[in-house]
């Protein structure tokens, strides 16, 4: 029946038409579609002005389309609402055509509307077009439209492609002279796999410098190609990459097959150096000196090296030049050449290749006459193995001394001398008047420190022992200590200490010393005792001969020179004194001295930089205050430290006096230390050194060989070169009140002895109390300054200050220009949104603040602030309610007329 339906209205159709006032069209949409292969697109079936009265009764169309070019199936036929609101509908593909046919019984459409959606797929590129063919419409009796206009679509097809591009992902830098690596990425950003070869070549400033294949690149994919190049200049270089230069691949973008970039050559340096065995030799000895090529690489291997080894004939005579690398040979004949002038050695070698630091040379040089000679190198070329010559080479040159010298002419320069050495010698001994020793030592080491008369030598050696002259002990340990004084004709008066190792065991040596001294030569008697396996009196004699190898001067550090150490990486420790209640100690570790606080911990910190606050209101516990002492020290150690605190009363002032001592021992030949100590402010300070004055840093008479102190914001800071008794006086005066007078005649009554007459009464906490006493506290404006004295008399208003101290902020940013420079710092940040109507936030922050030029202390620094003034109101109130100054953001919020906590907004 449903045929027999659509055959009559086909007939009808056929048979009858209609004129409109308006043509009708049937179009596909869009007219014009740009596509690649492989993708889809879609078409739209429109149909429009169908007239109101006469509607829409049937349409019948075949939409048809080349099939070898596109391809679409009945699922891809997707109808309107409209067009399935038909009685009757037929949909179906064949042999490139669409045929739609629909037939509406009621509810017919007009006016303008879709019949439906057709996905198509590209198979080839090329253009094609998809057209309306047999196309009827009919109006609600059946009958025909005659003004039918039909719209095409037109499709341009185009081929996929790939796409080809280049960049060099390095170096950034180029090395001149040397081989550099330059690795060029060569990916496919295409939409098409490529099977064929092409080329990739590299340019530089226009000059090809290499080129590669590439079997293929799939979409997505990359391939590293590696060039090598070589900068013979410093300078900047062009470089360009130039992807299938040949043109042989078909690609979507033919304009990106190029990349430029400008690289600049820098040429690495090396250097030669000269090291000698010694700096300071004897008349008549030898020593050497090598030559060592340094910084030498792979990517530029070193082939040849010329020239002079300039010294003083004068003082040192050149035995022999040796080259320790092989050099080249060609038919038989070596290419290195040793020239001997007088003062001078002309020397040169190639060898093939030379990639890594070696010694190249060692030069034997005998000491002649006393004096100084430089070692050094003159018209020195180095080539590399392409030979270009190495422009940046850095040269170092050798100073030797050269002396001959006693012991008494070391005692009577009256300087301070370090010297280091060879010793033979005999010990010889009688123990208990059972025991005979005998030792002798040879090729011992000698070190030791002659200053102001005073004689420390230290004799280490292998000794041959002999016992009762019966038994004989080879390789036995032997040390061996003369401290003494030199008085008239070269005597020695001291103690002798020695050890002797016999058979496992240890016998120890130790007596009174009287000696003289003789050329290089001790020889003396001791008298004492003897610990270990056997013990009693014992008494012999000893003589030392010296072979001096090394002397040099013991001086002082200068201002200038600890001023720049102190700059550098110290040993820092903290030195605990008298009744420190927790022993508060720093492993000796390398830290600047301008951070030595912070190496504290946290609760040392508060102690140590809370004293110049504290310690001028609680000078009755004034002991308790000044406790650890920050040290830098160069040489220096402290072995005893001790405090003494007192106080009076006059004339209504506490006088306080106080007075630390310690000992503190210098254990090098040239050393200094910096002790820190908090004391507060003082009226009046004496510092003292071996029982000497120390003048302030800018004194004119300062003694830079005791040391200085400087003293500011109640931080003595003292640096030594002096040993070993360091006492530090002082003395506080503070004036009191009439009720302070009255609570300590009234000894029943008992009260804190700090007083916080500028507090607010209403903080209970002592803690509180204390902090807003010795705190700066800025507001805003007068609405916050209100609010701000209800914590403390004489608030601050804020403008721009430098915090040095522990401060309280009243108001947010927007009102304290205090808060706005550190809200950042802080975790929560206060605006006028957050967090909110009459909500405040109270937080701590600690801060580093410098207050001398090598000392850093921690303040605390307490924002109390809300996004409006009743905000900050409760902030305050609530903050006066608390025990302890929170770690942590506390919320807070004024309601009902008060201040209450609350959860995070």
């Amino acid at each position: 029946m449903k045929w027999k339906v659509i055959m009559f209205i086909l007939m009808l159709l056929s048979i009858v038409s209609i004129y409109g006032e308006d043509n009708i069209i049937v179009e596909l949409d869009p007219s014009n579609v740009n596509t690649k292969v492989g993708d889809t697109f879609n078409l739209t079936l429109n149909v429009k002005n169908i007239p109101n009265n006469t509607k829409c009764g049937g349409l019948e169309t075949y939409i048809c389309f080349n099939s070898s070019i596109l391809n679409i199936t009945k699922d891809n036929i997707i109808l309107s609402n409209i067009a399935n609101s038909a009685n009757l509908k037929d949909v179906s593909v064949l042999n490139g055509k669409v045929w739609i046919s629909l037939v509406w019984f009621n509810n017919q459409p007009s006016g303008n509307f879709t019949i439906a959606t057709l996905r198509f797929k590209a198979l080839n590129s090329t253009k094609t077009e998809v057209y309306l063919k047999g196309t009827k419409i009919s109006n609600n009796e059946g009958i025909a439209y005659e003004n039918v206009k039909l719209k095409n679509s037109s499709v341009t097809i185009i081929p996929i492609k790939p796409d080809l591009v280049g960049e060099i992902t390095s170096p950034k830098l180029l090395k001149a002279y040397a081989n550099n690596t330059v690795s060029v990425l060569v990916r496919n950003i295409g939409e098409r796999n490529i099977t064929n070869n092409f080329s990739v070549k590299l340019l530089v400033d226009t000059n090809e410098v290499g080129s590669s294949i590439i079997n293929g690149l799939n979409v997505g994919e990359s391939k590293e190609i590696n060039f090598t190049f070589i900068p013979t200049e410093e300078r900047n270089y062009v470089l360009c990459i130039l992807v299938d230069c040949n043109n042989n691949i078909d690609e979507s973008n033919e304009s990106n097959n190029k990349y430029v970039t400008e690289l600049y050559a820098i040429e690495e340096p090396i250097s030669v150096n000269l090291i000698p065995s010694t700096n300071i030799i004897k008349t008549g000895k030898t020593f050497e000196v090598n030559i060592v090529l340094n910084n030498i690489t792979a990517n530029r291997p070193v082939k040849a090296i010329e020239g002079i080894l300039v010294y003083d004939p004068n003082v040192l005579e050149c035995e022999n030049f040796t080259f320790l690398i092989n050099a080249s040979k060609e038919n038989g004949i070596l290419f290195e050449n040793i020239t001997y002038e007088k003062g001078k050695v002309l020397f040169k070698i190639m060898d093939g290749n030379i990639n890594h630091s070696l010694t190249i040379a060692t030069v034997k040089f005998k000491a002649l006459n006393d004096g100084n000679s430089d070692i050094k190198l003159t018209n020195l070329v180095v080539s590399d193995a392409n030979g270009y010559k190495f422009n940046k080479v850095f040269i170092n040159k050798a100073n030797i001394k050269i002396f001959t010298i006693t012991l008494e002419q070391i005692i009577s320069s009256n300087k301070s001398l370090e010297i280091h050495g060879l010793v033979n010698g005999n010990v010889t001994g009688n123990i208990n008047n059972e025991y005979n020793i005998h030792a002798t030592i040879s090729e011992g080491e000698v070190s030791g420190i002659i200053k102001d008369k005073k004689v420390m030598l230290k004799i280490v050696g292998n000794a041959k022992l002999n016992i009762n002259e019966k038994e004989t002990l080879y390789n036995t340990k032997f040390e061996g200590i003369i401290n003494g004084t030199v008085v008239d004709n070269n005597k020695i008066v001291g103690k002798f200490i020695g050890s002797i190792s016999i058979k496992g065991y240890t016998v120890n040596i130790s007596g009174d010393f009287n000696g003289y001294i003789s050329d290089n030569t001790i020889r003396g008697s001791y008298t004492g005792n003897v610990e270990g396996p056997i013990t009693g009196p014992c008494s012999g004699n000893v003589v030392f001969t010296l072979e001096l190898l090394e002397v040099s001067e013991i001086l002082p550090y200068s201002k200038e020179e600890i001023k720049t150490i102190k700059k550098k990486n110290i040993n820092v420790s903290i030195i605990p004194l008298k009744e420190i209640p927790v022993n508060i100690t720093i492993p000796l570790v390398n830290v600047s001295l301008d951070k030595v606080l912070e190496k504290i911990n946290e609760s040392a910190i508060e102690k140590v930089i809370n004293v110049v606050k504290v310690v001028d209101v609680d000078v009755e516990n004034i002991s308790e205050y000044i406790k650890p002492v920050a040290v830098a020290s160069e040489g220096f150690n402290i072995t005893k430290t001790d405090t003494n605190v007192n106080e009076t009363i006059v004339n209504n002032k506490k006088i306080v006096k106080g007075k630390i001592t310690m000992n503190v021992v210098n254990t090098s030949k040239k050393g200094f230390i910096t002790i820190i100590i908090p004391i507060g402010n003082v009226v009046s300070l004496n510092v003292t050194v071996d029982n000497k004055e120390l003048k302030e840093f800018n004194d004119p008479e300062v003694n830079t060989s005791l040391g200085w102190y400087v003293y500011q914001e109640g931080i003595l800071e003292i640096t030594l070169v002096k040993d070993p008794i360091l006492e530090v006086e002082f003395v506080k005066e503070i004036n009191i009140t009439k009720e302070e007078t009255y609570e300590r005649r009234n000894t029943w009554k008992t009260s804190p002895a700090i007083r916080y007459h500028d507090v607010a009464e209403d903080v209970k906490s002592y803690i509180l109390k204390t902090f807003i006493q010795v705190s700066n506290v800025y507001a805003g404006n007068d609405i916050d300054l209100n609010f701000a004295k209800g914590l403390k008399k004489n608030p601050i208003l804020a403008t721009d200050e430098k915090i040095t101290k522990d401060t309280i902020l009243i108001g947010g940013p927007v009102a304290n220009p205090l808060t706005k420079k550190l809200m950042d710092k802080f975790p929560i940040k206060v605006t006028n949104e957050y967090p909110g109507k009459n909500k405040g936030v109270i937080e701590m922050i600690k801060l580093n603040v410098k207050i001398s030029d090598h000392l850093y202390k921690e303040v605390k620094v307490l924002l109390l602030a809300g996004s409006d003034r009743w905000g900050t109101k409760a902030a305050v109130e609530y903050f006066k309610t608390l025990d302890n100054i929170p770690e942590e953001p506390i919320f807070v919020e004024w309601k009902d007329g008060k201040a209450v906590r609350i959860e995070k907004p």
